[in-house]
This record gives C-alpha cells, structure tokens and sequence, in this order.
C-alpha cells in the first residue's frame, strides 16, 4: 500500500531594515498536482 502525504513546506528569508525585521516567503515545496493544476491555469489564462 502507498500513502502519499500532501505537504508544503515554506523557506522564510529574514531581512534587517531599518524599521525592523522584515520576512519574505522564498520558497514553497508543493507535490506534482499543484504544480499540475498550476500549469493547466496559466494555460487556460492565456486562451
């Protein structure tokens, strides 16, 4: 039996300004389907 576990993981770049700490998303790891679906969008998009 294969299980397959849906899981997003998100690498987070930390900056220094002069306000503060600002965070920035830079990353995110999905599985082949929301890549997929992703794809199929921009391509509906474009019609």
């Amino acid at each position: 039996e294969k299980k397959l576990i849906h899981c997003q993981v998100v690498r987070i770049q930390e900056f220094n300004t002069s306000s503060g700490f600002e965070h920035e998303v830079a990353a995110k790891a999905v599985d082949k389907n929301v890549v997929r679906e992703y794809r199929e969008m921009l391509k509906k998009r474009g019609r």
